[in-house]
């Protein structure tokens, strides 16, 4: 049985990194291809087990992980195919971590999965082999703590255009215009959606549709038995055909096939 779990760093990191999660796979077990909804976060996966994921962007080839990779944003969905004799531990970094403490553009790490010594050098390496001798979980993600809070120590004064849209963009539930957004922080469309590429990977528009979509995933946790019409309204969709095709964009497919699935992997991704 696939086992996942999620964490929360330590409150000296919860402005950079979302959530931890570590993973398990048997030997024998086999697991469906899961397809992750865009998140609006990068992220980094560090294997410690025999076996890694494979991994695969909308549209793109398969990738087969190393040791530790790292996440750009990516468009649509990912297809995870998940092997037996897996262990791994999952980071969810803020939307624009990497930019603010690293000084990645990243813009140019979107639709990308990079090994992860390219990102953080062969220190990320040694890392990994102290996680895979490290005898229990809280040991691991100990290692993991004390990693990342020598790494992010002195953030890179970017201004903070781009953090103060993000949190109006999620108290909007991705409801907003990006013209709109725009007034409201005195600054031209251009210059934000060039601020957001090179901060956060993706624009400010696609930022607000995986908000919207996540907040109407929420909704239908909450409330399974809900109509699909009365769903897209309180999620903000102009009506029931322009949510059935958010689903498709996100998941690869219609919610009635979403329902009638394991969704587990999907909604911890989205809502841990």
């Amino acid at each position: 049985m696939w086992m996942i779990k999620p964490s929360l760093p330590p409150p000296s990191l919860a402005s950079v990194i979302q959530y931890y999660w570590i993973g398990h796979v048997p030997h024998g077990e086999t697991i469906p291809t899961v397809f992750l909804p865009s998140t609006g976060c990068s992220s980094m996966l560090i294997s410690f087990g025999k076996k890694h994921l494979k991994l695969r962007t909308f549209g793109e080839r398969i990738v087969q992980t190393h040791k530790v990779v790292v996440m750009g944003q990516y468009y649509n969905n990912l297809e995870v195919i998940i092997p037996d004799d897996l262990d791994i531990i999952g980071i969810l970094f803020r939307p624009t971590a990497l930019n603010r403490f690293c000084g990645f553009n990243m813009d140019t790490l979107t639709h990308n999965i990079l090994p992860g010594e390219d990102v953080f050098g062969n220190s990320v390496l040694q890392l990994s082999d102290r996680i895979a001798e490290a005898d229990a979980e809280a040991r691991r993600l100990r290692l993991v703590d004390d990693y990342f809070l020598k790494l992010f120590k002195h953030p890179n004064n970017v201004g903070p255009l781009v953090q103060e849209a993000l949190h109006y963009i999620a108290a909007k539930k991705g409801n907003v215009q990006v013209s709109a957004l725009a007034d409201y922080f005195h600054v031209s469309g251009r210059l934000l959606e060039k601020r957001f590429r090179e901060q956060v990977g993706i624009s400010p528009k696609y930022m607000s549709k995986v908000v919207k979509f996540n907040t109407m995933l929420g909704i239908l946790k909450s409330r399974p038995n809900i109509r699909w019409a009365e769903l897209a309204y309180l999620a903000g969709y102009y009506d029931q055909s322009h949510m059935i095709s958010a689903f498709i964009e996100f998941t690869g497919r219609t919610p009635v096939q979403y329902e009638g699935n394991d969704n587990e992997m999907t909604e911890f991704y989205l809502n841990a």
